[in-house]
């Protein structure tokens, strides 16, 4: 059996709170059928995905040292595979509607 999880890296990330603002948290938690983990890691990943919208070449690393013309590649790439994203939410929508 393959063990994919352990070639996963991972990082740990501490919050800080309250006493009143955890327990509140933790309810929310509780209500959402989460862990309280998962719903911030819900919410990152969330954050993540809108800033790559907005600005995608920010997320173009220097490690990477692409050139001008490969990052203008990329960005046109992500442009293209995000626009077809909208277009197929969109027709689900739409069929949705239609349907109901």
């Amino acid at each position: 059996m393959l063990d994919i999880m352990a070639k996963v890296k991972s990082s740990m990330v501490n919050v800080r709170l309250n006493e009143q603002t955890h327990e509140e948290f933790k309810t929310v938690c509780e209500l959402r059928g989460v862990s309280m983990s998962g719903f911030l890691h819900q919410f990152i990943v969330k954050a993540i995905r809108e800033e790559k919208d907005r600005e995608p070449s920010a997320f173009i690393t220097q490690a990477e040292s692409v050139d001008e013309q490969t990052r203008e590649e990329i960005m046109a790439d992500y442009k293209l595979r995000t626009a077809e994203i909208i277009k197929l939410n969109k027709l689900d929508k739409a069929e949705k509607r239609k349907a109901g």
